[in-house]
């Protein structure tokens, strides 16, 4: 059984296909927390028809809620991704730091320009 925070994981391995019974079948698994679900039978994976579309479902009681992420296999460890999302978050805080700088700066020489017109004055 579930319980709150839990992770459940459902892999479709569509890659991984195989002749059951005469039929293309596809091995499905589950996970709860990183640990494998093994099915009532003692499978560990369970086959699904290749020709017939899969639904995601979720089954809950009154009061629960859930927080799905659905994506494909390849998509969740995409370090080429990760990668381009760090460069863009990098270049970007790059102009705002460059930005601010210059705004300080230009701040700073107002304001020393100003001391300078001050003392002018004093002598």
């Amino acid at each position: 059984m579930a319980r709150r925070g839990d992770r459940i994981r459902c892999t479709v391995m569509f890659e991984n296909k195989r002749e059951k019974s005469g039929k293309v079948q596809v091995p499905v698994v589950f996970s709860l927390n990183g640990k494998k679900v093994v099915i009532q039978d003692g499978e560990g994976q369970f086959f699904v028809d290749d020709d017939k579309p899969l639904f995601p479902y979720v089954g809950m009681t009154d009061g629960s809620s859930v927080l799905a992420k659905m994506c494909a296999r390849e998509d969740m460890f995409s370090k080429g991704e990760v990668l381009d999302q760090v460069l863009q978050i990098k270049e970007n805080l790059e102009d705002i730091v460059s930005r601010e700088v210059n705004k300080a700066t230009r701040n700073l020489e107002k304001k020393f320009d100003a001391l300078l017109a001050k003392l002018g004055e004093k002598k």
